[in-house]
This record gives structure tokens, sequence and C-alpha cells, in this order.
């Protein structure tokens, strides 16, 4: 089960298309992971070295074609994660379109 920070309220989603309405690049899921688009996938990313370090950035972890997919890498690699982002993947379709 994936993990959430109480931080954040989970936001209500609309009652058609939840995921469109919530579409915005990239999705912060915590300091160090993110999830951004690309034609055929949602990337999952790793931040590499420190923010303010010159050298800093992202690196791609997974790729994921489903929603199913998506959140069991997420719950492998990212640890706590936003509970507004969880709830941004949970809306999501079953494929990514």
């Amino acid at each position: 089960m994936l993990k959430r920070t109480d931080a954040t309220p989970v936001p209500d989603t609309p009652e058609t298309s939840p995921a469109d309405s919530l579409k915005r690049f990239p999705v912060v899921l915590n300091d160090r992971w993110r999830i951004v688009d690309d034609p055929l996938q949602h990337i999952l990313q790793q931040r590499r070295g420190k923010p303010d370090k010159k050298h800093s950035g992202w690196s791609n972890r997974s790729f994921c074609r489903t929603r199913e997919g998506l959140l069991r890498c997420v719950n492998e690699y990212c640890g706590i994660v936003d509970a507004e982002a969880l709830a941004w993947i949970e809306a999501l379709p079953d494929f990514h379109d």
C-alpha cells in the first residue's frame, strides 16, 4: 500500500473525466521523485544531486503505460508520497492515452 503524507488534504475530483482536469506535469511526489509525461507513457524520475547544486537534475527510473504499473513503481521506489499527487495518480485512466 502506498504511504500518504498527512500534510496535504486529498482534493475532491470531478465525477466526469477526473484525470483530464488534473493533468499537469511534472507531478511532484516528494522532494526526490516526480512523474513526467510523454506521448507514449508516464515516466517516473528521481532527482540526482542536490537541488541547489549546478549538476543536479532528473534521471528516468521507470516507464509506465498503465496506472497500475505506475502505482506499483511509485510504491516500490518513492517512499512517502504527497497525498494530492497520489490522488492524481489514482484518478488516471487505466492506460496512458
